[in-house]
């Protein structure tokens, strides 16, 4: 009777064993799982941002916007500010061109507003948006052949 406690107590103790490692391999793996989840999440948000910037480069220089290298013609952006149509053809939350020097306080570009404005916003799907941005030359064109180019930021929204 005794061998058979005695060997009753060794199974009862080994599939305890059994059991508390199991325990400690699942809570090893859901502690490995949480850690490079959140490293996910982060390198998801590091991919993000890295097409941003390379999509406002390209917008910047897009025959949309552009009048040359990293020069944005305002005349365009007015004309791009309320055009629906875009919204599917660029990947972005929004876009928005401001002009930073010579600084002048900020007026939002309307039929009414312009060429005595600074800020143009073309895109808007929503307000609450990381940005990054790209310094460019806003344009306006006065008379046939002068250009008058300012210093702006080409902020687009993802």
């Amino acid at each position: 009777m005794e061998v058979l406690k005695r060997g009753q107590l060794k199974m009862q103790q080994m599939a305890f064993m059994i059991l508390a490692v199991f325990l400690l391999f699942v809570l090893v793996g859901v502690f490995f799982v949480s850690f490079y989840s959140g490293q996910i999440k982060e390198k998801a948000e590091i991919i993000k941002k890295n097409k941003a910037i390379g999509i406002a480069g390209l917008l910047a220089n897009s025959p949309e916007f552009s009048c040359g290298s990293q020069c944005v013609d305002a005349d365009r952006a007015m004309i791009l500010r309320d055009k629906e149509i875009y919204d599917e053809l660029w990947p972005v939350r929004s876009i928005r061109i401001y002009t930073i020097y010579p600084k002048k306080p900020i007026v939002e570009c309307t039929a009414e507003s312009y060429p005595n404005c600074n800020y143009f916003s073309i895109l808007n799907k929503s307000e609450e948006v990381k940005t990054v941005e790209s310094f460019i030359s806003l344009c306006k064109r006065q008379g046939e052949e002068i250009l008058n180019c300012e210093i702006g930021r080409f902020v687009v929204g993802y």
